[in-house]
This record gives C-alpha cells, structure tokens and sequence, in this order.
C-alpha cells in the first residue's frame, strides 16, 4: 500500500489518532467521544470509549518511526501541561510544530473515518519534510466544558463542497475538536493549488488563534475566551466566513 506521506510503496503501520501518551494524562483518564461517519455516503455516528486508542494505517515504518515520532516527541513538551491546563507561553517556534502536530492529527482522524486521502502527495511531502501544507489552514481555542466532564475529547470531521467569492473551488474537509482545553480547527481545501489559491481566512465571531499559514507570533496559554459545548458544535458548521486568497505572481 502507498504511504499517504511519502508516497513510498510498503507496509503500512498504524499510527494513533490521539496519541497514547495523551491517555497517560491525569485529566484523559474517562470517555473519548467520537463523531464519525464511515464517508460521504454513511451516516453519522457517535460512540464513546474508556481508553484512547483510535488508530488508522496510513504512514509506512520509515515516516512513523521518523519523522512522526520526532513530532510527537518535540509537542509533547509543552502541549502535555497545556491539556492539563497549565500555564503554557509558546513561541513561533512552538506554534509551526502545534500546527503541523495538529495536521497530521486531523489527517488521521479524516481516514478513520472513512474519507480517504485528503491532501495531494506534494501537500503530504511538504508536511513530512517539515512544513505545513500550502492548502491548509489551522486555528486553535480554547475549550471550556461545564456538561460532560467525563467526555475530555470530541472528533467531528466533515467533508463538503467550498465555495469562496461565488467560486466553486472543490472539496474541503472540515476537522473540529476538542482535548480537554484545547480547541483545533483544520480546513483542508485540497485543489487549492491548482486553482492558484494559497491561503484560508477565516471570520469567526469568538475569536480563534491562527497557527497556520499565518501565526500568530506568540501565544500566552490559556486566552481569556473559551468555547463551551454549544459553541464547538456551531464551529463545527461555522464555514460561511472563509475565503480564499488568489496567490499573487511576482513580476520579477
């Protein structure tokens, strides 16, 4: 089978959705709540676990014994405190590695659920070579719940039709959710570069912080403003601010 990363041909190993040390965490210790549909065609689902231990067979040996693992290593030194919900103060430095932390969450969260491959291979490159894609766009909150405190993550991925400007400019899948205080909001767009478009704004009436393709250049964890329960299944919808910016040529 082809790794969705390197699009090399070998045997695919399964790589976590949520990864495993993040059950270790004090504050994970309960249900998972999922909301999945197996593809466009399937029907929503919702189902609850005790463990965390979602996993998907996308990445061969070689990028999840790699560079997948350096990834984990290196968020995971700020991000373990932050779901705990302590103070956290992150750099630009940190803020690229959450970004692309938080792709490749997405990544395997939209195969788990039974849409397949999402980024063209050259998008999938840049990732694993250290950068973010060009056709993604990444935002992150915080998360704030006072109903189901036995729930600490919530995955609602979803797949429709973009348009931006009265343009029809392909697919996009939508990944929205919740770990403990943290909010994540990715938006795929995966024909973005061939349509000559290069980046994805978003207008959202709470605010959201940007992590990618435009950062913020530092963030002081936790924000003042949270996301209760309500408002996270509204983000999940909340589609109708974004526009796509055309990619400017230079003359020279």
């Amino acid at each position: 089978m082809i790794c969705q990363f390197c699009g090399t041909e070998a045997t695919l190993t399964k790589e976590h959705v949520i990864p495993a040390w993040i059950s270790t965490l004090p504050s994970f210790v309960g249900k998972v709540m999922v909301n999945s549909r197996a593809g466009d065609s399937g029907k929503p689902k919702t189902f609850s676990l005790k463990k965390i231990d979602l996993q998907v067979r996308i990445a061969c040996g070689d990028c999840n014994g790699g560079w997948m693992s350096r990834l984990e290593n290196s968020v995971k030194v700020f991000l373990g405190p932050l779901l705990e919900g302590a103070p956290v103060s992150l750099g630009s430095e940190h803020l690229v590695i959450l970004a692309r932390w938080c792709i490749k969450t997405a990544i395997a969260e939209v195969n788990m659920s039974g849409y397949g491959a999402i980024l063209p291979p050259v998008t999938a490159r840049q990732l694993a070579d250290g950068d973010a894609p060009t056709n993604v766009a990444v935002w992150i909150s915080r998360f704030h719940d006072t109903m189901y405190h036995d729930r600490p993550v919530r995955l609602r991925p979803r797949r429709l039709d973009c348009t931006a400007d009265g343009v029809y400019v392909g697919s996009l899948v939508d990944f929205t959710a919740a770990l403990g205080p943290l909010v994540i909001k990715v938006v795929f767009v995966p024909d973005a570069i061939a349509r000559g478009l290069e980046a994805l704004e978003f207008d959202e009436p709470k605010p959201l912080i940007p992590l990618w393709p435009k950062p913020v250049t530092e963030l002081s964890w936790p924000p003042a403003f949270s996301y209760c329960e309500a408002e996270l299944v509204t983000l999940n919808f909340a589609l109708a601010g974004i526009s796509l910016v055309q990619r400017r040529v230079d003359p020279h």
